[in-house]
């Protein structure tokens, strides 16, 4: 008959590295007051043992459950996979787990996610905003479940933001075509119904009023870019009586239908596209961009959560970041000046 092995205590690994039990709750629950040196001996002694913390007990003692959700539209999307993954890196060495799930901006599909991940008590929740309202997560979070949002600001519900400079980003790359003498920018975006979309226009529209250039309604396409949109939309433009010498994409996605559309020549029309595609550099015409860093912005919502998880309840915090243009060779074609 196989008799069962025990398994290890904190009593054993106390024993094992010669210290107080109270010192090797310490060093496993990452609490203050003891020395790099214990600290080692510790750790050294939970490697020879093969301890394994009891996190079901820890978590009665401490209301945690050391669980965050993440909650985006589509997962598979490069910008909120490398957000996932930014997230995950500095969650993982705090010692939180992270639950990602994908909503496919569908509102049932988001209630049911985020209802989950409450009733499974997270300690706090990444909301990549798919909806107008969230209200409705109110009296499903308890005391201890912290919220941030990410890349818009929060809606309906208490909680931090980090988000780019949208505005500034669109600014930029609008001013970068005028500069180079355009006068004739079209414009192809989101709805305005939309933060991001909403922003990035308005980031346009402040860089035509700033050069004091007219706004024509007929270069602007804002529209989600599904189907033939976006090239049905771009042709529509260039066969106006004055047509644009020069375009500017609001979205990753935008850029990508308009590269694929048959009728557009990169080497005819200057292009800035906002969101760096991954190979913006090697296309036929390497494609100047304005660039987030996707990176530091999962890396500082997750270093907002877990500062809140463990203690840190003041006001919520808002942060924008920069963004940066990235001068390649589309915004020189058909220059004008």
């Amino acid at each position: 008959m196989a008799i069962e092995r025990r398994q290890p205590t904190m009593i054993d690994v106390a024993k094992e590295a010669g210290v107080s039990l109270k010192t090797v709750s310490r060093v496993v629950n990452a609490e203050p007051g003891t020395s790099v040196n214990t600290q080692e001996r510790v750790k050294a002694a939970i490697e020879t043992l093969g301890y394994r913390r009891n996190n079901a007990a820890s978590e009665l003692r401490s209301g945690r459950s050391g669980l965050v959700g993440l909650v985006v539209e589509d997962i598979s999307e490069p910008f909120q996979s490398e957000l996932a993954r930014s997230i995950e890196e500095v969650l993982e060495r705090e010692g939180l787990l992270l639950l990602s799930a994908s909503t496919g901006a569908d509102v049932d599909r988001g209630h049911k996610v985020l209802t989950a991940l409450a009733e499974r008590r997270v300690d706090g929740l990444i909301i990549f905003p798919s909806f107008d309202d969230y209200s409705f997560m109110e009296p499903l979070l308890g005391d201890f479940t912290q919220v941030v949002f990410v890349d818009r600001p929060p809606k309906g519900l208490a909680g931090g933001s980090v988000r780019s400079n949208h505005r500034g980003g669109a600014f930029a790359a609008t001013s970068r075509l005028i500069d180079l003498g355009h006068t004739r920018i079209a414009y192809l975006g989101d709805p305005t119904s939309l933060y991001t979309g909403a922003e990035r226009f308005a980031g346009y529209m402040e860089a035509l009023i700033d050069h004091e250039l007219p706004f024509d309604p007929a270069l602007v396409h804002l529209q989600n870019p599904v189907g033939g949109t976006v090239g049905n939309a771009f042709k529509e433009i260039m066969s106006l009586e004055d047509p644009p010498t020069a375009v500017f994409t609001g979205n990753s996605l935008t850029t990508i239908h308009l590269l694929r559309h048959p009728g557009f020549e990169s080497d005819k029309i200057a292009h800035i596209a906002f969101d760096d595609l991954l190979l913006a550099d090697v296309l036929a015409v390497p494609l100047t961009t304005v660039s987030q860093d996707v990176s530091m912005i999962g890396a500082t919502a997750a270093n907002m959560i877990q500062e809140r998880i463990f203690g840190n309840t003041g006001d919520y915090e808002t942060v924008v970041l920069p963004t940066r243009l990235i001068l390649r060779e589309s915004d020189l074609i058909n220059l004008r000046s």
